[in-house]
């Protein structure tokens, strides 16, 4: 089982587009982490480094459903799991790299802190040239 040293989530507006017609829904990516930098692990108390991975699960904001009754709709919203999308092919490299830029650029801000708060130096911001572009992921099917 692999250690996550970094969890979170990103919101964003998703856009889609089929037929013809266009939705924007809001979108959630939940995320658990491996950076291929070197990080503080809040567990050990110390410097480690992984070796890249990330879990991601894509849900969307579902508009309620039409009630029962004419013109009634019901008050409940709900996430739509969508973790289909990322399948690699599904949407283009460019999305898929933007989100691993988000994830990365989201947790080099919490490692920062983490070191604030245990009295370790920070280390420097990364140049953009320090980020590799590949974007190889797991999606989490849950």
């Amino acid at each position: 089982m692999t250690y996550f040293p970094f969890t979170g989530s990103i919101e964003f507006q998703l856009s889609i587009k089929a037929l013809g017609v266009s939705v924007v829904r809001q979108a959630h990516l939940d995320y658990a982490y491996v950076p291929d930098w070197s990080y503080f692990d809040l567990q050990a108390g110390d410097e480690r480094t992984g070796v890249f991975q990330l879990d991601a699960r894509l849900r969307v904001l579902a508009r309620p459903q039409s009630g029962t009754s004419p013109g009634k709709r019901s008050a409940r919203r709900s996430w739509a799991p969508v973790s289909q999308l990322l399948t690699t092919g599904v949407l283009s490299k460019r999305f898929a790299d933007q989100l691993r830029r988000q994830v990365d650029a989201e947790t080099r801000g919490i490692d920062r802190r983490n070191r604030l708060r245990a009295g370790w130096p920070t280390p420097s911001l990364p140049n953009k040239s320090d980020h590799p572009a590949s974007s190889t992921w797991r999606t989490s099917w849950l």
